[in-house]
């Protein structure tokens, strides 16, 4: 979470020293890209269906059971 007094006069009154600044800017940009890294990771594990059908074999066959089931009570007959 952003830090709200990081812009703030500093408690002597007077302003931040632009090293100080570029202090904080940098240190900000550093937990982004590492915030951005880790939530692209969490992304390709959640979007990756092998990693699903290894964690739940039973669920992975009993839903293709179920669609399977479903797709062919729905699916028209042929009339030969």
């Amino acid at each position: 979470m952003a830090d709200p007094t990081a812009l703030a006069p500093l408690s002597n009154g007077h302003a931040p020293t632009p090293e100080a600044l570029q202090a904080r800017i940098a240190d900000a940009r550093a937990r982004l890209i590492a915030s951005s890294e880790a939530l692209k990771g969490d992304l390709k594990g959640l979007s990756d269906w092998k990693v699903h059908v290894r964690r739940h074999p039973v669920a992975v066959v009993a839903g293709a059971l179920v669609v399977g089931a479903l797709l062919g009570a729905l699916w028209p007959r042929s009339r030969d």
